[in-house]
This record gives C-alpha cells, sequence and structure tokens, in this order.
C-alpha cells in the first residue's frame, strides 16, 4: 500500500526492484480515486480497497500464509486494518503513522488524540495490537520531519510479535531507500526468511494450529 502522494504508475520501479532483488510476486494496490482508479478517495474507501486486494491475491492463488502485506506512510493504514482482519504471513510498515491524528498533534492530557480517539482514521496503534500471529517488521528515517520517528517507535513497541526494527539514520521520510539500498533490501530478505520460519513453526505447533482455526 503506497503513501498519500504518488500513485502505482509512479511506484513501478519501486515494485519491479521488490520483484528482482526479493524474488517475490507483487500486488500493487490502487486506491479508489488515486491514478487511474475510478471512485472517491477516502479513509473508508482505502479499507474496502485493502479487503478487495486480499481477495485477489487468494484469487489468483496465494495462501494466506504467504501474503506479506507492506504499508509505506498513510498506506500502513489500510496495511494494519488488513493484518486485523485477515491471515497475513507478516507486516512490513515503512515511515507509518501511529494515527491519523498523532500525525497532526503532539500529545498532552487534552490533545485530540484522547478527546477525539473513537475518531482516529488510521489508528494503527489499535489495529495492530488486533495482530498476533504475524510479524511486524517496522522501518523508519530518524530525520523523517514529516512523521515523527517517534511513530514508528511506537508501533514497533506496540506488536505483538515485533521483528528488529530498522532505523535508518539520516533519512528522512521519502528517501529512506536511496539513504540504505543495499541494507534495506537485504534487512526485507532477512525478514521473509524471517517470516517462512514463522509460518513452518506454525504449521508444526497442533496447539497454535487448532487456536487459529478456532479465531477464523
Amino acid at each position: 500500500f503506497h503513501a498519500n502522494a504518488t500513485d502505482c504508475g509512479a511506484m513501478l520501479p519501486t515494485y519491479s526492484a521488490f520483484s528482482r532483488r526479493l524474488g517475490v510476486s507483487v500486488l500493487a494496490v490502487e486506491y479508489s480515486g488515486y491514478g487511474g482508479s475510478t471512485g472517491r478517495a477516502s479513509v473508508v474507501n482505502t479499507f474496502a480497497d485493502a479487503r478487495a486486494a486480499y481477495d485477489e491475491a487468494r484469487r489468483l492463488g496465494f495462501a494466506a500464509d504467504r501474503l506479506v502485506v507492506y504499508g509505506q506512510s498513510v498506506g500502513s493504514g489500510p496495511a494494519c486494518y488488513l493484518a486485523a482482519r485477515r491471515p497475513v504471513a507478516g507486516v512490513v510498515l515503512h515511515s507509518p503513522i501511529a494515527s491519523g491524528i498523532r500525525s497532526l498533534t503532539g500529545g498532552g492530557c487534552c490533545s485530540p488524540i484522547y478527546v477525539y480517539a473513537c475518531l482516529d482514521p488510521y489508528n494503527n496503534l489499535a489495529e495492530l495490537r488486533k495482530n498476533k500471529d504475524a510479524p511486524v517488521f517496522v522501518i523508519h528515517g530518524d530525520a523523517d520531519e514529516e512523521i515523527p520517528f517517534a511513530h514508528g517507535k511506537m508501533l514497533h513497541n506496540a506488536a505483538k510479535l515485533p521483528y528488529p526494527p530498522f532505523w535508518v539514520h539520516g533519512a528522512g521520510h521519502n528517501n529512506i531507500i536511496e539513504t540504505a539500498e543495499d541494507d534495506y533490501f537485504r534487512k526485507l530478505k532477512a525478514f521473509l526468511a524471517h517470516v517462512l520460519d514463522h509460518q513452518a513453526d506454525i504449521h508444526h505447533d497442533p496447539k497454535h494450529h487448532h487456536a487459529a482455526k478456532l479465531r477464523t
């Protein structure tokens, strides 16, 4: 799930690099009202887009235990939403927001974070706590001036199965790959290997398998 100020066409070189350097299939998701997609851009519609993309991946024959959801910036919203409601193998959050309101304001006892918590769009902290089975890999630049570095830290700490994060020194909101390209792909590849190992452990644990069946 891409960021706000882009579309799947602009992201094509990145998606191609994912496929080439990681050896994966990429299902690019265009939000309603973005790029060549019809409809209206809205938070609710991104959730519908996420569900439709998941269903399409399954229709194409990809098992749930091989699906890794990747969300960048605002795209972390539909990514966390989906991982809280559908079985996935792993979650990657790239320069993510902890929540919509948190991305616009600071804390404090009278902060809108608390006053309007029930209306918070993309409340990723709450959604991430619902995901108990998929490892979560957070990537964030420590010089991010759009979405503070603290958001990445909060999400890493909220994850039930946190994977060692990648804090990119000197990187801002939109230049993580350019700042640390080799490390970025190396760490992503290591995370995907970890996800496969985690899924193998699940399938060989009868208690976990039984619990997963009950949840579905």
